[in-house]
């Protein structure tokens, strides 16, 4: 019966610890999913900082070649 008792024991530990590694993953992947909203976000920043330096400077080059017509 002992024996039956460390096997069941042992059993216990083993699934106790892949649920602690199956919360583990998970918060990785959480983690992992929130620095790319970030990065998604950043990019989408300097992308709408850029258009807007960019923009202007169509407009003023499409200006001076109307000029020079």
């Amino acid at each position: 019966m002992i024996e039956y008792e460390m096997f069941k024991a042992r059993e216990r530990e083993i699934l106790a610890d892949a649920d602690r590694a199956a919360l583990r993953r998970t918060a990785w992947r959480e983690r992992r999913a929130q620095a790319r909203m970030r990065r998604a976000e950043r990019a989408g920043a300097v992308a709408l900082t850029t258009l807007a330096v960019l923009e202007p400077a169509h407009d003023m080059h499409r200006g001076l070649h109307l000029l020079a017509r």
